[in-house]
């Protein structure tokens, strides 16, 4: 046989193996990590990733990037997280206001949508809540104060859900929950499927 032949032989030899060895190695780390991280945890960056795993999905409009899934539902930093059938952290609403009803759309990100706290103690639902309790205005039978916060997004994508979602909810006020990297670039989500799913 030929020598260099053998040569390359006896190298494939030794590289199938470790390749085979480093690839068992990976898959039962992410297994690992699967059932140790699965569970509940207080750990910020992979409570972000179960939230993006679980609650978000590419946004058909690529000035939102993402937007949340509708009717999805997870725990997250020790909190109960639902989203309507509209996509929003919120009880479920008709798209369609109600008579007597003065509506506010709040814009916003993660501070918006209550990251780490009860859906009740998110600060549209205390403002809904107190707006109920102690009318602003007597010509108003009711208030809605409806949250719209996305985690991760900034001020051009909440404009952009805006004019893409929200402004079909007829409100009579918008606010805007801002927050410093409210400045930043729209992010382009990740084609990449091994950061996506593992």
């Amino acid at each position: 046989m030929n020598p260099n032949r053998q040569r390359h032989l006896r190298l494939l030899a030794r590289i199938i193996p470790a390749v085979f060895m480093l690839l068992v190695c990976l898959v039962g780390i992410e297994i690992f990590a699967r059932i140790i991280y699965g569970k509940p945890t207080m750990h910020f960056g992979l409570e972000m990733w179960k939230y993006a795993k679980t609650l978000k999905m590419r946004a058909p409009d690529p000035e939102m990037s993402h937007q949340h899934r509708p009717n999805s539902r997870a725990f997250l930093l020790g909190a109960d997280v639902q989203i309507n059938s509209l996509g929003l952290r919120n009880h479920e609403i008709s798209t369609s206001k109600p008579p007597g009803t003065y509506r506010v759309v709040v814009l916003g990100d993660s501070t918006t949508f209550g990251w780490g706290v009860h859906t009740e103690k998110t600060y549209p639902l205390l403002l809904e809540k107190s707006f109920n309790a102690n009318p602003p205005s007597p010509q108003w039978k009711h208030y809605e104060v409806i949250n719209t916060g996305i985690g991760n997004y900034n001020t051009a994508q909440e404009v952009a859900a805006l004019k893409d979602k929200w402004l079909e909810l007829n409100p009579d006020m918008i606010l805007i929950g801002w927050y410093i990297n409210d400045a930043e670039p729209t992010p382009r989500p990740s084609r990449n499927w091994i950061a996506y799913h593992s």
